[in-house]
């Protein structure tokens, strides 16, 4: 099934991403999800992500942030780098045409969504049609 992108809502997808991200930038101790450096000879990793049932992804995304730490009160910079990544997939719901956003997180260890973020309008919160 190709991927389209002309459907998504990209002002929602922004901000729920600059959610996400924001709520785990306030986090004290850094935790390093980025998959593992790789040598050129190595075999290609193969992961699979399960998607809630109902849905048809309509794009995804890889999102990584690097990061190197620094000793506090120092100049010094420890080498080795770590950072975040996330795999976004935008997705709509069949039956219903709701749009959703999938967050994935650390997916070598975690192959199911960490948030799953419903797009709807305001009058169907309210329950009004």
């Amino acid at each position: 099934m190709p991927l389209s992108v002309t459907a998504c809502r990209p002002r929602a997808l922004f901000f729920a991403t600059l959610l996400v991200l924001a709520g785990t930038g306030c986090a004290t101790s850094s935790v390093n999800t980025l998959p593992p450096l790789v040598g050129p000879e190595a075999a290609t990793e193969h992961v699979t992500l399960y998607v809630p049932e109902g849905l048809d992804i309509q794009s995804v995304d890889l999102e990584a942030d690097v990061f190197s730490e620094a000793k506090p009160g120092t100049h010094t910079i420890i080498s080795e780098i770590g950072g975040r990544s996330f795999v976004k997939a935008y997705a709509v719901e069949r039956e219903t045409g709701v749009q959703v956003l999938l967050v994935y997180e650390n997916i070598a260890e975690r192959p199911k969504p960490i948030q799953i973020i419903r797009f709807e309008t305001e009058s169907a919160s309210l329950g009004q049609k």
